[in-house]
């Protein structure tokens, strides 16, 4: 039965019910995947705000490319350390999507 407004509404049959399931499923993976990006720009390597201070030449590159090996994922420095220090954008987003995941999940059982 498909339901509006969390009231039945019309008949449907369990594989149109299925396939709405699926669409949901894609659509919202794809959402998460893309907010999940975000978490790839990374804060790290120049110390406690982002100056640099007391670092040697090269030592924040280089520990963006140490993360990214051991990692294996395409991590990169954030465009301006100190902004990023305080910055906690991309972990908003990422919840959002999730969120907006665990709302749509509930609204379909």
């Amino acid at each position: 039965m498909g339901r509006t407004q969390l009231q039945d509404a019309v008949p449907m049959t369990l594989g149109q019910e299925f396939h709405a399931f699926n669409v949901l499923l894609n659509e919202e993976t794809k959402c998460i995947l893309r907010t999940a990006e975000l978490l790839l720009e990374v804060n790290l390597g120049a110390t406690a705000i982002g100056t640099r201070l007391n670092t040697p030449d090269g030592y924040q590159q280089l520990a963006v490319q140490k993360l990214a090996e051991v990692s294996n994922l395409p991590v990169v420095p954030a465009e301006d350390l100190i902004e990023a220090t305080s910055d906690c954008g991309a972990y908003v987003m990422v919840h959002s999507s999730l969120k907006r995941l665990a709302v749509k999940t509930v609204q379909n059982l």
